[in-house]
């Protein structure tokens, strides 16, 4: 799947601080650093759609994580990530996230996510309500 790199495909953002343990021995942010960068700016946008809430009975799982790399990064960055809802499904959506430095994309992702039931363990369909919220950032 191929992820845009134009920053204006995006309707969701965060910014992250680069920290001094996100760099490796080449002073470069480690690609680990970036997972963490996204899953970040997910958990920032759960909280927004409002669909972190335990009392509901539902949850989130992460399922599938695809991330390119497209440029090196150096500690010190100003780094912001994009997220843009592209699928909806039954009991799953499929998000897009990139990563910008300034104005120069250098990573890029694609996140599977499945909506849970709490009691069953089990995948639960999206509600309309879930659906609308997503769709609102497609």
């Amino acid at each position: 799947m191929t992820v845009s790199t134009d920053a204006a495909a995006y309707r969701f953002w965060t910014e992250e601080r680069v920290r001094f343990a996100d760099i490796d021995a080449q002073g470069h942010i480690n690609n680990n650093a970036y997972a963490v960068y996204i899953e970040g700016c997910r958990f920032d946008f759960f909280r927004t759609l409002d669909m972190i809430d335990p009392a509901s009975g539902k949850y989130g799982v992460l399922v599938r994580i695809e991330i390119d790399y497209h440029a090196e990064t150096m500690y010190g960055a100003a780094v912001r990530v994009g997220l843009r809802v592209a699928k909806i499904g039954r009991t799953s959506f499929t998000l897009e996230s990139a990563v910008f430095d300034g104005d120069r994309c250098v990573a890029t992702s694609v996140a599977v996510q499945v909506r849970m039931d709490s009691a069953t363990r089990r995948p639960v369909e999206l509600t309309d309500q879930e659906k609308a919220r997503l769709a609102a950032y497609s």
